[in-house]
């Protein structure tokens, strides 16, 4: 099962009696913790953005026309 994921990066669904899980690879989880980590800082650069412009009155808000309001 190993291989199967590391070859594959397809992820394996575990069943059991009492739970189930799911088994991928070391690569893919790597891989999705980094695109989560580099989420959360895009994320957080655009709050902090936004947040000074709206502090220093710079902000503006659009309508979907493209007006601001």
């Amino acid at each position: 099962m190993l291989d199967e994921a590391s070859e594959t990066h397809k992820p394996i669904q575990i069943t059991g009696k009492r739970s189930n899980a799911i088994l991928i690879s070391e690569e893919d989880w790597r891989s999705i913790h980094e695109t989560l980590y580099l989420t959360s800082i895009s994320r957080m650069q655009i709050n902090r953005v936004e947040g000074s412009e709206h502090s220093t009155g710079r902000y503006r808000k659009e309508s979907l026309t493209g007006e601001y309001l």
